[in-house]
């Protein structure tokens, strides 16, 4: 048996002495797509954490500005935010600290286990929505997804990262 890939612009063949060795084969490959696969979604994931984290205290265009009664409840508690009481959600930078993503059944999930990091980002009837996680993912999901099949490519070409 001869097996031809062509995974990072190369083709070269690989011969197999019968198919018990071919089939092994397989069954590594395939395991190490699916470490890959993981480790992509890992870094695709890190990714729009880190860049939703970046919006957490700055004012974004579209955003709505914060109530004078926010400013002044902020300003009352000392909460100064980054710069001033009028950075949208910021004010102990709770939410910035336990911001987070976790790979599970082949899918990444980024977020909050605070609920008002899901006011904040959806709004609510007294809250206009601030959406840091979806404007990062929007704004960042090409390059995650390139890092995640990046991953998947090397695995497939034997080159897997560890």
């Amino acid at each position: 048996l001869r097996l031809v890939k062509g995974a990072v612009g190369k083709v070269s063949m690989r011969s197999f002495p019968n198919i018990q060795n071919f089939v092994g084969f397989i069954g590594h490959v395939t395991k190490e797509i699916a470490k890959a696969e993981h480790r992509g979604l890992d870094k695709a994931g890190a990714l729009i954490e880190a860049e939703a984290r970046k919006k957490i205290g700055l004012e974004n265009e579209g955003w709505a500005p914060l109530a004078e009664s926010t400013i002044e409840r902020k300003t009352a508690a000392g909460h100064v935010g980054r710069m001033s009481a009028t950075d949208p959600l910021f004010a102990t930078g709770e939410l910035r600290a336990i911001l987070s993503h976790e790979v599970k059944d082949r899918a990444v999930y980024i977020g909050t286990p605070d609920q008002v990091g899901v006011y904040q980002e959806i709004g609510t009837s007294r809250i206009p929505p601030r959406p840091f996680l979806a404007s990062a993912a929007h704004e960042h999901g090409v390059q995650a997804a390139k890092l995640a099949g990046h991953e998947v490519a090397l695995a497939v070409a034997g080159k897997a990262t560890r």
